[in-house]
């Protein structure tokens, strides 16, 4: 006969050993609580007497009446249900500071690319831009815009204008159009100096 549905202690946690429980019921908790939602009593009785004979137990298809009363006195599945929702929230916990951690390690590259861009920008402005520099404009520009637009959930489309493999970002258009330069004329000098680029390499080789 099933003894009276215990109440737990409120100062623990459910899935602790609460006060006058066993010490041999409760270790037969933990292993029933650690074996998953799938857990089943047979599967906790059959790895007890397995550890005891060190002999196969897969034939047992049940567990002695003691088992299910003491498990039902105890709500060892109510208790296991308990620490199933628990450790479902302490790894959103732990995907949220992931998170947080994420986009605090995002916003410092999005700084550090930035000081690339406003550098090769400046080169720019005063037309001493060679191809490494120009390509890292292109490059860390095209990074950071996309970084930040994800950092704020918008959207990464941008104008490609295709210069040998590179692509130009919206950002870089937009600017020279600001400043009112040749946009096929800028495309067309970055090939030159790519090219020459290309060639030069291959001469080294």
């Amino acid at each position: 006969m099933t003894d009276k549905i215990i109440q737990f202690d409120p100062a623990l946690n459910v899935w602790d050993r609460q006060k006058g429980e066993p010490s041999k019921w409760f270790d037969r908790f933990e292993k029933f609580r650690l074996l998953g939602p799938q857990r089943t009593y047979i599967e906790v009785y059959r790895q007890e007497k397995e550890a005891a004979t060190g002999e196969s137990h897969d034939h047992l298809r049940a567990v002695p009446s003691t088992w299910r009363e003491r498990g039902q006195q105890w709500q060892w599945r109510e208790r296991a249900s308990a620490w199933d929702r628990h450790m479902v929230e302490v790894k959103r916990g732990e995907e949220e500071q992931e998170r947080v951690a994420s986009r605090d390690r995002r916003a410092s590259l999005i700084k550090r690319l930035q000081t690339i861009l406003d550098r090769a920008t400046a080169m720019f402005d005063q037309e001493v831009i060679d191809t490494k520099e120009l390509l890292n404009l292109v490059r860390a520009a095209q990074i950071v815009m996309n970084q930040s637009r994800l950092e704020y959930g918008e959207v990464t489309d941008r104008i490609e204008v295709s210069t040998h493999h590179i692509e130009i970002p919206a950002e870089i258009v937009n600017l020279l159009n600001e400043r009112g330069t040749d946009i096929d004329e800028f495309t067309q000098h970055v090939k030159q100096r790519w090219s020459q680029k290309i060639i030069d390499l291959k001469q080294a080789e």
